[in-house]
């Protein structure tokens, strides 16, 4: 069968910069009216996290202004209005005209304090809120993201709170099998924040990464593993020291530096992750992942590939001195065969297939090959001849 030699090398689970944690900061200066989390929660994309109340002064006025502008253009239009209606020859064209160049100075203004508002945080849907209802944004919501975005969706309104998404999309999101974690919350229900503040850390465990830390005279075996996108192995190993081999793994980049202290090279390996617990506790739904940033394992990196060779495991083979010797089955009892061993790590023995000492369909003895090789050592009073005879 075919074997590949690896190297073993320390390795860490590690969160994924830029993709595992999610941080949500506040748009706006104001205070928190409502907190719906809880630290170490599970919630859904497009879930409401917060309401914040506005009371910057800059925000209040530059709604104010807005308010007042938009007010003006529809006593302009009713004014165009009523003297379009009283006809020609009756109001004189000027007073006419002079009332549009007005409307359109207006215009102007407003489109001003719209872009104003969109600098100040508000999204075009509060701003047409202002636009339609004629009311001062009171209250501002902040929405978990959804899977399509990587950052907090906030809607502000008046009097009336509406809570996004709705509809189908709403319940879309709640068949979600995709969750958030809060990892972390900041805030408490009355606390003062200010633009930019960090509100809460949400955490999406989801995908991470294995940071590996390989030798630096390891490199160029890294490298090529690497290019020729060889898969790779991780180890972990439970309480009752039982090892858990995890497959398939690839590796997602190299690092371009070596630790000057530790002389060390770091690499990543993409590690989908997967949920072992999902419980609801006071309302409140919790999750366990199988893997979890600082779990430490290692990883197995292949760097060259056998064909058609014998792989026994490593108690299959016995040494003495030079000599690598396996025990054949012979009828009622078990022959001891020199073999050529090519590679032997703590787990398989590599054995050259074309020297004639083992054939394909040959039983042998898959343990115990030390014990074997002991018990004829005892039985002949010393040395074992090599060359010599069976064991019964």
């Amino acid at each position: 069968q075919s074997f590949w030699r690896t190297i073993t090398v320390p390795a860490f689970v590690a969160e994924r910069p830029g993709r595992t944690r999610i941080k949500i900061v506040a748009p706006m200066t104001g205070i928190i009216e409502n907190i719906n989390i809880i630290a170490g929660e599970a919630i859904t994309p497009g879930r409401e996290l917060f309401s914040i109340r506005l009371t910057h002064e800059d925000m209040v006025q530059a709604q104010t202004s807005f308010l007042k502008t938009l007010g003006a253009i529809d006593v302009e239009v009713k004014e165009i209005k009523r003297l379009k209606s009283v006809g020609v020859g009756i109001v004189a064209g000027k007073v006419l005209l002079e009332r549009e160049y007005a409307k359109q100075k207006l215009n102007v203004d407003i489109e001003a304090q719209r872009e104003a508002l969109y600098l100040h945080g508000f999204s075009e849907k509060q701003v047409n809120y202002i636009v339609n209802k004629r009311k001062l944004l009171r209250t501002h919501q902040i929405f978990a993201p959804t899977t399509h975005e990587r950052s907090g969706k906030s809607h502000a309104f008046g009097d009336i709170k509406l809570s996004t998404p709705t509809g189908e999309e709403n319940r879309n999101l709640s068949k979600s099998s995709h969750s958030f974690i809060v990892q972390k919350l900041n805030v408490s229900q009355g606390d003062f924040v200010s633009a930019g503040d960090t509100l809460c850390i949400l955490a999406d465990y989801r995908e991470l990464y294995i940071q590996g830390r390989a030798f630096e005279y390891d490199a160029n075996e890294l490298a090529k593993a690497y290019k020729n996108k060889w898969k790779v192995e991780a180890v972990l190993e439970d309480r009752d020291k039982k090892k858990k081999v995890i497959k398939n793994l690839s590796i997602a980049y190299l690092d371009n530096q070596i630790e000057t202290d530790s002389r060390a090279l770091h690499f990543y390996v993409d590690l989908p992750n997967k949920k072992t617990g999902d419980a609801v506790s006071n309302g409140h739904r919790f999750l366990t992942w199988k893997f979890k940033p600082g779990q430490r394992l290692q990883l197995r990196i292949p760097v060259q590939k056998w064909e058609n060779k014998f792989v026994l495991p490593v108690e299959a083979v016995a040494r003495a001195g030079a000599e690598h010797y396996i025990f054949a089955e012979n009828g009622d009892h078990f022959d001891r065969k020199p073999v050529q061993v090519i590679y032997k790590d703590q787990l398989w023995a590599v054995i050259e297939s074309n020297d004639g000492s083992v054939f394909e369909g040959k039983m042998i003895a898959m343990t115990g090959a030390h014990q074997m090789q002991t018990a004829l050592k005892n039985k002949a009073g010393g040395g074992v001849d090599p060359h010599s005879g069976h064991n019964h």
